[in-house]
């Protein structure tokens, strides 16, 4: 740029990617599938050539490389590695790794592994041949599996030791048991409980919360905390709070007074949190506050919001409410709101129709105006089918509304079979030109699927869902189907293109 003494470097990437349904999960931070944890990362600098790099880097990788661009020196601590020989020239293949909550993933090559440390659960994926990561290979080449799963162990033992290097420096010294517990490995349980009767109060009642927070509720750990019972009000309360997070009785007495009695707002949620499985009235305006408050986490917010759902609250309508204006949120809203049977909730439900466009929150919403018998389901479920993009598992909609021929020109019933053409009648009291045509079929192969002379559709083994959108809009009175392999067609609904409200 003009004035500037040396070229400009630039870098372009993001801080994560976004799932909408692929994985049956929404937005981000809730999984580690690609969809989520895949960003792009354009490095533009003097001297280094335009070239694609396939191997996997992390973000963290970003600042030992910029420190490292301009001559500075790393700081002690900083994790990651400079990308600049990778870039400028071919290098042995990278590892990437990452986490969210109790997941824990790493790249190596084209090889992927995802750990959920909650149960142990190995999700391993070939990412050339499977980019969608459908087939887990976790039971293949089960010495391959071991080997990333060593890595992930490798990666989360470093964290710990770093975690327990910076505390040296500090008046508390850290376990490393600990540090590994409180970066969310599961497997430091044992080692946690074995360090209570060791440490002093402080570093005991850390070790209680972190307890509580990894979730592993064998006898030994739930024992390990009731021994601390007799010991300081501090740690004493701490330990029934995590008692109750894992579901121990005896802790129950000793959270509810934390509930309603602490200073401390996060306690006294945490004591809410473990005091909602049993139902305790008292917890559920700190559980309400809690899922409003967007100071928290998403996994927080995310693990209150699933205790209120099964809690099913009359008090709580006025957060599910709140949670419709977040476009995270909303589905699991709308979800909640539909199971609350309070038909009163109807107009906010209308509204979120119009303030969010995305398919997963459109059928969400549509799905609770038809279990609150809103008059108006059906028009507006007409609405959302042609309007933005297409929404999924449409046939149950159709199934529960019971009238797909008024607002929806459709043809259901019986399953048909068809081995390479059919026709489909439609049925509408009124006819209206259409463009969008939704199939719920069964494929016994995979194959294609031509309707009504548009492109032909991929089609998959098993049961299914299809979409077309025909060129123009057009009077259809018939649907022609034509596949190249056998096919039962459950349900075909025509649709006109709406314009968004």
């Amino acid at each position: 740029m003009a004035g500037w003494s040396r070229p400009a470097t630039w870098i372009i990437t993001a801080d994560h990617g976004e799932e909408f349904g692929e994985h049956g999960g929404t937005f981000h931070g809730t999984s580690l599938y690609d969809e989520q944890a895949r960003v792009p990362l354009v490095i533009v600098a003097d001297g280094v050539a335009p070239r694609v790099v396939s191997s996997p880097v992390s973000l963290v990788d970003l600042l030992p490389t910029v420190l490292s661009g301009v001559g500075a020196t790393l700081p002690p601590g900083v994790e990651g590695v400079d990308l600049g020989p990778l870039a400028r020239s071919d290098q042995p293949t990278a590892m990437a790794f990452a986490e969210t909550g109790n997941l824990r993933m790493v790249v190596d090559g084209d090889d992927k592994l995802i750990v959920d440390t909650t149960d142990g659960t190995l999700e391993r994926f070939n990412l050339s041949n499977d980019p969608a990561e459908r087939h887990n290979l976790a039971d293949e080449a089960p010495a391959r599996t071991r080997g990333l799963r060593a890595m992930v162990m490798r990666w989360e033992a470093a964290h710990a030791e770093a975690a327990a290097a910076r505390s040296r420096s500090a008046e508390t010294v850290i376990p490393a048991a600990l540090a590994r517990a409180l970066q969310g490995d599961r497997a430091a349980a044992p080692e946690v409980v074995a360090l209570l009767g060791q440490v002093d109060d402080e570093t005991a009642r850390r070790a209680a919360r972190a307890l509580g927070e990894l979730g592993d509720d064998a006898p030994v750990v739930r024992d390990g905390l009731a021994s601390l019972l007799v010991r300081s009000p501090p740690l004493c309360d701490e330990a029934a709070v995590s008692l109750v997070r894992l579901g121990d009785e005896r802790g129950r007495e000793l959270a509810s007074r934390v509930l309603l009695g602490a200073s401390d707002e996060l306690q006294r949620r945490r004591a809410a949190l473990g005091l909602a499985r049993w139902r305790v009235p008292e917890a559920v305006p700190v559980l309400n506050a809690w899922a409003i408050d967007e100071r928290a986490s998403d996994a927080e917010r995310d693990r209150v919001i699933t205790f209120l759902i099964e809690i099913r609250s009359p008090s709580s309508r006025p957060t599910w409410e709140h949670l419709l204006e977040s476009p995270r949120l909303a589905p699991v809203a709308a979800e909640a709101l539909g199971s609350l049977g309070d038909a009163a909730t109807i107009p906010a439900l209308h509204a979120t129709l119009t303030r969010w466009r995305y398919p997963l929150t459109q059928r969400a919403v549509v799905d609770a105006l038809l279990s609150l018998g809103d008059p108006e389901a059906v028009a507006r479920m007409a609405v959302a089918l042609g309007a933005g993009d297409p929404l999924d598992r449409v046939s149950g909609l159709l199934a529960r509304a019971q009238e797909p021929g008024v607002a929806v020109a459709g043809w259901r019933g019986t399953s048909r079979r068809l081995q390479r053409r059919g026709i489909f009648r439609l049925s509408a009291r009124s006819w209206r030109p259409v463009q969008r045509l939704y199939l719920q079929l069964q494929a016994e192969d995979a194959g294609t699927v031509t309707v009504d002379g548009t492109e032909p559709v991929p089609v998959r083994r098993g049961a299914q869902q299809i979409v077309v959108t025909l060129p123009r809009p057009r009077v259809l009175r018939s649907v022609a189907l034509r596949s190249s392999v056998g096919v039962s067609v459950a349900m075909v609904a025509a649709v006109p293109m709406a314009a968004a409200p």
